[in-house]
C-alpha cells in the first residue's frame, strides 16, 4: 500500500531514517536510508506492507538512533467534481476550541503540547494538513475545498496517544478561493508525526 509519511519536526543529528512495520514485529526495515529532508517535504513509500498499522520511523545516523511509531490513518477514496457555480472552491472556516488545546499536554515531545491538527482534501484532491495552537475562528486561502465531505478531520495527540474526538469544528463557508478545481479520484493512506 502506499503511505503519505510526513515528519513535522526532526532534530538535528536525525536522520537518514529507515522504516518499519508492525506487521513482522519491527524486525526488518521495509525501506532504508530515507533522507530527513524527504520525510519533512512528506515521503510517499509505496513499499509498505499491506495492513500495516503502526510505521516504526527509526533515525540510523551517527549521533542519533532514536525513533517514533506512527499509527497509519486510512483515508476513504474520494472524489472531487468541478461545478459550473461562479466559485468552485471555497475556504473553510475552522473553529479551534481552547477545550482540545488545553488536552493537548503530557506528550513525550513537547512539540505535540497544545497543538491540534486539521486534515482536509483540498480543491484538488489533494490530502492536507494544517495545524493551530491558538483557539479562535480561521479563514485561510491556504485551507479551501470544492465539497463538504472532503473536510476529514480533526486530532491531537495526549499523553502520547492520538485523540481523534474533538470539539474544534470545520465547516464550508461562503467566501470563495481562487484555487481551480479539477475533476479526480484519489485513495490515499497519510500518517504524519514529529521526531525528536
Amino acid at each position: 500500500m502506499t503511505v503519505l509519511i510526513t515528519l513535522v519536526i526532526a532534530g538535528t543529528d536525525s536522520g537518514p531514517f529507515d522504516l518499519y512495520s508492525n506487521n513482522d514485529g519491527y524486525a526488518s526495515a521495509f525501506e532504508s536510508g530515507v533522507s530527513k529532508a524527504a520525510l519533512i517535504a512528506g515521503y510517499a513509500s509505496s513499499l509498505v506492507p499491506d495492513y500495516t498499522a503502526i510505521i516504526r520511523v527509526r533515525s540510523n545516523g551517527e549521533l542519533c538512533t532514536n525513533y517514533i511509531d506512527i499509527p497509519v490513518i486510512e483515508i476513504p477514496p474520494t472524489t472531487t467534481t468541478t461545478t459550473t457555480a461562479a466559485c468552485g472552491c471555497f475556504e473553510i472556516e475552522i473553529n479551534i476550541s481552547q477545550t482540545d488545546l488545553d488536552d493537548a499536554t503530557g506528550n513525550t515531545d513537547p512539540i505535540n503540547d497544545n497543538l491540534i491538527s486539521f486534515f482536509f482534501l483540498d480543491c484538488n484532491g489533494v490530502f492536507t494538513q494544517t495545524t493551530y495552537t491558538v483557539a479562535g475562528t480561521y479563514y485561510s486561502t491556504d485551507v479551501c475545498t470544492n465539497n463538504p465531505a472532503n473536510i476529514l478531520s480533526f486530532r491531537y495527540m495526549k499523553n502520547d496517544i492520538l485523540i481523534t474526538t474533538v470539539v474544534s469544528t470545520a465547516s464550508l463557508s461562503a467566501i470563495c478561493c481562487t484555487t481551480t478545481t479539477t475533476s479526480s479520484s484519489s485513495s490515499t493512506t497519510t500518517t504524519t508525526t514529529t521526531i525528536p
